[in-house]
């Protein structure tokens, strides 16, 4: 009876005791959480590498700009040691776009703005000239006969889903349509 009694009280006073330490480490990331949000440099920073120096693609000059900034900021921080490590990087580079769209058998020219993704394969400065088939899902592409398909563009007419927050599951999600076609 008197070990039952000895682990009950251990039992209620650890219990004790870590609840009290819970409630103070909530209270101090809940401080630390504030200070952040209140008083800290987050929104100037994404604000200053966004629109200050833009876009940073892989390799760019803004990357190396933005490399340069976040080691001056860190500094400026407070950081104990900051330093850059050497490292290589693929650069890809975005090449002229242009889009032209036929009317009609003797229709004219309409340009469009357009974007491709990056590291798409591009037509290497040759111009494509081919029908364009609208679909509007994988079902309806799986439904045109290869004739249908031949020496003809197919243009997946797909909206990104709004639902997906994340990026990456948007491009997931559209990756059904990217396609190789084979040699028909």
């Amino acid at each position: 009876m008197k070990k039952l009694f000895l682990y009950l009280f251990c039992f209620f006073c650890c219990n004790t005791l870590l609840a009290q330490d819970m409630l103070k480490d909530s209270a101090t990331i809940r401080s630390i959480s504030n200070e952040i949000l209140l008083h800290g440099t987050c929104y100037t920073n994404l604000k200053t590498l966004c629109k200050d120096i833009g876009c940073r693609l892989s390799g760019s000059p803004a990357a190396a700009k933005a490399v340069d900034w976040a080691q001056k900021a860190l500094v400026e921080a407070g950081a104990d040691k900051v330093w850059v490590q050497p490292v290589n990087v693929p650069r890809w580079n975005r090449g002229k776009e242009s889009l032209r769209i036929k009317h009609g058998t003797k229709g004219s020219y309409e340009s469009f703005p357009m974007l491709s993704l990056g590291n798409s394969q591009g037509t290497k400065g040759e111009v494509l000239e081919a029908k364009v088939i609208m679909v509007a899902s994988m079902d309806a592409f799986k439904a045109l006969k290869d004739a249908d398909i031949k020496g003809n563009i197919i243009f997946f007419n797909y909206r990104f889903r709004q639902d997906l927050v994340m990026t990456f599951e948007g491009y997931g999600d559209a990756g059904k349509y990217r396609w190789t076609a084979p040699n028909l």
